[in-house]
Formats: C-alpha cells, structure tokens, sequence
C-alpha cells in the first residue's frame, strides 16, 4: 500500500463515457488508450504522473465498471480495487456519459455500487457530465444539476461539485488546451483525501439490470413530473400574458388619448408660437430698415443701435457704439470712435486720421490712412 503522502487521481465510469480520453487531456499525451466502440477499450488499469498546482498526482485510467458478462466486471472490481490500493489517497472523478442528453441509468448503478464500497469524500468528489453537444437546451446543465440530486441520493450534487464538457473534436489540439484549461482549475478546488474500502463493490449482473432499469423509470417518472411542471408554468405564463396584455391594452387607450390631448395643445401652442414669430420678424424687419437707412454718424454724436450694411459705405465721423453687421465698407474719419462691435466676413474697415477702436473687430481687411 503506497503513503498516505502519495496523491492519486482516479477517473471512474463505465466503459465509453471518455475516461481515457479525458486522462490523456489533463496529461497533454497520448498515453492512455482511446477510441470510438461499444465495448470497453480499457481492460486493465494505466497510470502516469502529473502534476496538478502544488501536488503530483498518479492519474488512474480504470476499466468501465459494468459489461455485458459477470466474469468481465469481475476483473473490472479488481482494477479498481488496485487503484484505492495504490492510491488511496485521492481525488475522484466519476465521469457520466449520456444519450441524446439523457444520463445513463447505468452510470448512476456504477456510481451507486462503487460509492457504497469506497464512501466517496464530498471535498475529494468531482461529477462530470461529458461529451454533451453545444448545441444543447440553455437550461440542460440546471434541469441535469436537479436530476442528479434526485437520482443520487447519497452524495450532494451542486454546481461546485458538476461539471459539464462539451463534445470536441478529439484531433482539435486547440479545443483539447480549452479543455483541460477547464478541469484543472476545478480539480485543484478539491482536495485528495483517503478512501477506505467498506465493502466489496456490488455487481451482480442480474441485480445490475434490474438496478438500471430501476433508475431509468425513476428518471423517466422525474422528466414526466419536470415536464407537468412545465407545462403548469407555460399556462400560467400564458394567463399572466393575456392580464398584461390586457392592461396594456388599456394602457394604450388612455395614452392614445393623452396624445391626443397633448397633440391638440401643442398645435395651439404652435399656432401662437408662428403668430409670435411672425409679429417679432416684422418687427425684426423694420429695425433692419431703419438700420440700413442709417449712412453717416456726424461728428460729435453717438449712435448706440445695430447696423447691417448691404453693400454699401457707414460714414463715421462720431461714435458708433452699436454692432455693424451685413458686407461692405466702413471709413473712420479724423477723431472718430469704434467702440461697438464689427461682426462680418465681407465687411472692409478703412481709417483715416487719428481714430479709437475699442470693440470687437472681425472683417475682411483693415485699411489703416
């Protein structure tokens, strides 16, 4: 018997559930017999080394536990006895296949059948469900998660202790490393703890069958009453439908109406807002006019109000105090005063004489005489 120091891991399972291949995963090799067939590959136990974080671990490939003859899962028990023997100091892996999603009756009779024998430790136990297609219902893994926790009663099944592995192309090296980067993080949460064995592992082929199909009509049972579930959900989802859309309905109606009550205002509003306006740029119009009329500012007055230039020549010979708008020219005379603002593109500037200007300027050219 190896030192309680001397860590294994063992992958338990029936026979074509994808033991080896996951062995040969986590190992990145080759080591570990696998293929494709409806009889186990693996026949006697294989073994290698690996380290896992801080430890090294004996990975144990074992035999699937239930065959077709007596004689075969009696060599199967030995090799797994092997494995606790060597290592009985472990983490286990008990990997589930499945059928079109469904867990295999005689995964849980295995599982059932070793457990009794080797009490499996919750703090060194890891359940996988592997090979499941990606294109699977979104709420698989959480119906899966409540199946598990009916069918297997002895252990307590939760999303720390589950986990689910797509279907890979096993020649994709590339989905292998996404692979493996997923079940080592969750095997260095568990830690390996000695497993002692009980009692011989049950498995008498009869009692197997009648075992399995036991559990086949528990979960066929637990997928009808799921499924009555179901359907009592999607009526009373469809009566909440119907309340909801009735108040929405209703709620429709009453918004109609506000709408068109606010669409009436708004036009009002809108009507005076346009009469508003219209009178403002009337007035707008005639303070142009009288803008534009205005030419020369004399010597010695002030003139404080907006001018807008349509081409033509501002005379000042006073103070300009207001803002010149529009395009044109502007001449300062001797002892003139540009304190308003100019504000145009197209507007020439022309000085002659001493001149002030004290606003802001921007035109086209500034001509200074």
């Amino acid at each position: 018997m190896a030192s309680a120091t001397q860590y294994g891991l063992i992958i338990l399972g029936n026979s074509g559930v994808g033991k080896s291949f996951l062995a040969n995963v986590i190992t990145e090799g080759d080591i570990f017999g696998h293929q494709f067939k409806a009889t186990s590959v693996t026949h006697i136990t294989e073994s290698a080394d690996v380290t896992i974080g801080s430890h090294t671990f004996t990975i144990f490939d074992i035999p699937g536990l239930i065959e077709a003859k007596q004689e075969r899962i009696d060599l199967n028990k030995q090799e797994i006895d092997k494995a606790f023997t060597h290592r009985s100091n472990s983490i286990i892996i008990f990997v589930f296949g499945q059928q079109n999603g469904r867990i295999r009756g005689q995964d849980i009779v295995a599982f059932d059948a070793i457990n009794a024998a080797y009490s499996f430790r919750p703090e060194s136990l890891i359940l996988v469900v592997n090979g499941i297609p990606k294109s699977r219902p979104d709420d698989y893994e959480e119906t899966t998660v409540t199946l598990l926790q009916n069918l297997l009663r002895s252990v307590n099944v939760t999303n720390n202790n589950l986990c689910f592995t797509d279907f890979i192309n096993v020649n994709d090296t590339g989905e292998k490393r996404i692979l493996k980067n997923r079940l080592l993080p969750i095997v260095t949460k568990f830690a390996p703890k000695i497993h002692h064995k009980k009692q011989d592992i049950q498995t008498i082929v009869s009692e197997l069958k009648k075992s399995e199909n036991e559990i086949q009509i528990q979960q066929a049972k637990l997928e009808a009453e799921r499924e009555k579930h179901r359907q009592q959900v999607e009526a009373q989802k469809r009566i909440v439908a119907q309340q909801i859309a009735e108040q929405q309905r209703r709620a429709q109606e009453l918004q109609d109406k506000q709408r068109q009550q606010e669409a009436q205002r708004a036009a009002e509003a809108n009507r005076r807002a346009i009469e508003r306006a219209q009178q403002e740029a009337a007035l707008q119009r005639e303070r142009d006019r009288i803008a534009a009329a205005v030419s020369t500012i004399p010597a010695g007055q002030t003139y404080s109000n907006s001018v807008v230039l349509n081409g033509n020549t501002f005379h000042v010979y006073g103070t300009m105090q207001g803002t010149i708008t529009g395009y044109g020219t502007i001449r300062l005379y001797d002892g003139s005063k540009l304190n308003g603002s100019v504000n145009g593109d197209a507007i020439d500037v022309m000085t002659s004489g001493n001149v002030s200007i004290g606003g802001n300027l921007r035109c086209r050219t500034l001509n200074i005489g």
